[in-house]
């Protein structure tokens, strides 16, 4: 399983700057009108069940990734966040989005866990 792990957290280090394109679609990464609107009708609804959850003193995101969701957590967060990903190249572009305090990011590459990045 260590293969499989190192495999997916490079595929990640190689894709973080690429990421946010995928996620919007944009660029080489369009799939058409249709498949695009029925993409951004599906996160729009994740983002409401999403709200519709009450606010929580602790969050916990794993696989945190470039920031998008992380920004979407900080509106159910009452205290702190903690975001966790294998990748430093997705934790920094996610810092760069997060502005705001009571935060931390983790990195975790394999079984060892970094300090904790604030």
């Amino acid at each position: 399983y260590s293969n499989i792990l190192e495999e997916q957290i490079s595929y990640y280090r190689c894709r973080a700057s690429e990421y946010d394109e995928w996620f919007l679609r944009e660029g080489r990464y369009n799939r058409g009108e249709h498949s695009n609107t029925q993409w951004f009708n599906e996160i729009s609804q994740l983002k409401q069940t999403l709200l519709s959850i009450p606010k929580q003193q602790h969050v916990l995101e794993l696989a945190g990734g470039t920031g998008i969701w992380t920004l979407e957590l900080l509106n159910i967060t009452q205290h702190s966040l903690t975001v966790i990903d294998a990748s430093l190249e997705m934790i920094a572009i996610n810092q760069a989005k997060v502005v705001s305090g009571g935060y931390s990011y983790v990195n975790i590459t394999g079984d060892t866990p970094t300090d904790i990045i604030q």
